[in-house]
């Protein structure tokens, strides 16, 4: 049985990049940048008022009052075309982003200013050269890198493309994802149970998992332990599907159909059981470029599953640099009794600068999932962990 490091190496190195996509910027957050941006203009585009107030022209040498009086010349506001030579010893009045004048000195913010009859009171402390000005390519100069290959585009990133005129990108393709939950004794929420069944949780937490995460689901499935029917599902999956992920079947009993049908199909086994708890029967397997998971039926150990090897798997198909959980070192906040030979994921609350391990680590207790942000990771091996010791904890959301 591999180890966790093991299976992840496995797994990671049969994860092949997608390709490039030309996407409008209003289109790409979330996505990964394909290639290294320039800008095509300086940025300010020109020197720019930073604020409302009173732009001006002055000289040194009538700085030796408590406040010195400028003719009033007009006013700029955003969007107007440039106003031309600002003469000296006079000013305009100048709203934020307005173009200033040629010659201006600096732009006074108008709470350091008095008008009166057609002429501004500046107090000659305000007037500091360059101050409240955005000279033209403070920001960025035209032909300098404005985002590198592999940025993941957030919201400043798109604000930062549009600013520069830039009205779409290539990013790498995002995966499309489905979902499988298989199982007789599952049934929809919604419906009066019969006897003997359980509501269906692992579809629709699946995809919600995904969705959560900036990734779409194609299709979203729940069936019965028939191999035809299986087959047909899974069939259409494999075509449709850059990842599958299937929840049940895989573990040994009479109606765990779903490896062999996998097989059937030509999927190579990439591994098969994993030594952790939760989530021993955890399968991945590889069709061509495609990825194929089976994780286990339990629904907490199939959603700590999701998180340690298919999210990996999702981001790292869609350009990710970084595409593992983030991992901090977080002093634990109880004591703790670790036992067994496999390694643990254990549902954990991150606050304060310390991680508390949550009650309710079976692996189909979703209660405590529910109040969990993180997961702590603790090697195989009898012993108890002290409060105060350093775990690894792996961040469920940054």
């Amino acid at each position: 049985m591999l180890s966790v490091n093991q299976a992840k190496k496995i797994l990671f190195e049969n994860v092949k990049k997608l390709s490039a996509v030309k996407r409008s910027v209003s289109e790409v957050s979330g996505y990964v940048s394909a290639d290294n941006i320039k800008s095509p203009v300086d940025l300010p585009l020109f020197d720019q008022s930073a604020m409302d107030g009173f732009a001006v022209n002055f000289e040194p040498g009538r700085l030796n009052k408590e406040k010195i009086y400028f003719d009033i010349a007009g006013e700029i506001k955003a969007g107007d075309k440039p106003f031309g030579r600002l003469k000296k010893n006079t000013a305009v009045y100048i709203y934020t982003g307005a173009a200033v004048p040629v010659n201006t000195t600096c732009v006074v913010m108008q709470e350091k200013t008095e008008v009166e009859n057609g002429k501004v009171y500046i107090q000659t402390d305000a007037l500091l050269k360059g101050s409240n000005i955005r000279y033209k390519g403070s920001q960025i100069k035209k032909g300098k890198s404005a985002l590198q290959k592999g940025f993941l585009l957030n919201p400043g990133a798109i604000g930062f493309l549009c600013s520069m005129g830039i009205n779409n990108i290539r990013v790498t393709r995002k995966p499309t994802v489905s979902v499988l939950s298989t199982g007789n004794e599952l049934q929809s929420s919604g419906i009066k149970l019969t006897p003997g069944k359980i509501y269906d949780s692992n579809s629709v937490m699946l995809k919600t998992a995904v969705n959560d995460n900036g990734f779409e689901t194609s299709s979203v499935n729940s069936v019965e332990d028939d191999k035809k029917k299986l087959s047909k599902y899974i069939s259409g999956m494999l075509t449709s599907s850059d990842v599958l992920i299937i929840s049940g079947g895989i573990s040994v009993g009479k109606y765990d159909l779903v490896r062999g049908i996998l097989e059937s199909y030509g999927v190579k086994e990439l591994f098969y059981k994993v030594s952790q708890k939760p989530g021993k029967p955890l399968y991945a397997g590889k069709l061509k470029d495609k990825i194929i998971f089976a994780l286990p039926g339990n629904p907490a150990a199939s959603l700590v599953c999701f998180y340690e090897y298919v999210l990996p798997v999702l981001r790292k198909m869609s350009g990710y640099s970084e595409f593992e959980l983030k991992k901090e070192m977080l002093p634990l906040a109880q004591n703790y009794e670790v036992k067994g030979i496999r390694d643990l994921f254990l549902k954990a609350y991150s606050s304060d600068g310390k991680v508390k391990i949550l009650e309710g680590q079976g692996s189909d207790i979703l209660r405590t999932f529910a109040e969990a942000n993180a997961l702590v990771y603790i090697k195989a091996g009898d012993r108890v962990i002290s409060k105060g010791d350093l775990v690894e904890t792996h961040l469920l959301k940054v």
